[in-house]
């Protein structure tokens, strides 16, 4: 396996870009989204940087359980969870409890378990000081799906609004119309 400091600059951020496309298109379109991910695993299993595998690891277990082939996200899961164990590295961690929610919500139905997983994914995210606005604005749309599943609309009409202004304020265009497209 390499470290990330063995890659280059450029191979980095094709890997990150496919990610986070991946990432911000799964909420939105998926089908492109997949393509990316298809993309970031396919570099990640090639470069073989360690953080950056069980991260596509986790978001393909997203992607299969959202395709219903909900044995192979288990898989995926399970391998991406290994990862993170063994290095002791969290990087990945947000991407499989978001993994795990899109299994609860996916295969089992489960919302309140989904929602669960999803807000501790985005708590993660918060912990480690991440700057990217995208990842929990995306755990935010899978929290809202729960909700609506959940029936819990008077959270929704608290909640709602005061995203779409925050995201509208830092300029965020993409996530104000896709969140008030699907929950205003």
């Amino acid at each position: 396996h390499k470290g990330e400091a063995d890659l280059t600059r450029r191979v980095l951020t094709e890997m990150d870009v496919c990610a986070s496309m991946a990432i911000a298109l799964s909420t939105l379109d998926t089908a492109r989204g997949a393509e990316y991910q298809a993309r970031y695993l396919a570099l990640a299993l090639r470069h073989g940087e360690p953080r950056r595998v069980a991260q596509a690891l986790a978001l393909e277990a997203g992607y299969l359980a959202g395709a219903g082939a909900y044995r192979a996200a288990e898989r995926m899961a399970a391998r991406s969870d290994r990862m993170v164990e063994r290095l002791g590295d969290q990087g990945a961690m947000p991407y499989l409890l978001w993994a795990r929610g899109a299994l609860a919500m996916f295969r089992h139905s489960d919302w309140r378990g989904a929602l669960d997983s999803f807000r501790r994914g985005i708590a993660v995210v918060r912990e480690q000081n991440r700057v990217a606005a995208w990842e929990t604005s995306t755990g935010e749309q899978f929290v809202f799906a729960c909700r609506l599943w959940l029936g819990e609309l008077p959270v929704l009409a608290e909640k709602v609004p005061g995203f779409i202004r925050a995201a509208e304020l830092r300029g965020d265009n993409y996530t104000a119309l896709g969140t008030r497209l699907r929950y205003a």
